[in-house]
């Protein structure tokens, strides 16, 4: 697993200056897909819909999960997904 990269947090601030007004996507969702062009991932896992957004426009591999694309209580309570 790799580290946070170093450019991590520059990218993260251009991303919201290009796209915050236009997405509403909250600093997280910019530090996390900023992280993921930094470490040129291959695919970007995510439950939430503003970073599934904001990875497609910025050209990455977007894999989109749901709360019932999981079975089993353990699962559902460790993905934050209640029922």
């Amino acid at each position: 697993m790799a580290g946070f990269p170093d450019g991590g947090f520059d990218a993260c601030g251009e991303l919201a200056r290009r796209r915050v007004a236009t997405l509403g996507v909250r600093t997280l969702d910019a530090l996390h897909v900023a992280a993921a062009l930094e470490l040129k991932a291959d695919a970007f896992w995510t439950f939430d819909e503003r970073q599934k957004k904001l990875a497609e426009i910025e050209g990455l591999y977007v894999r989109w999960m749901n709360c019932e694309s999981f079975d089993g209580d353990r699962a559902i309570r460790h993905m934050g997904c209640w029922r």
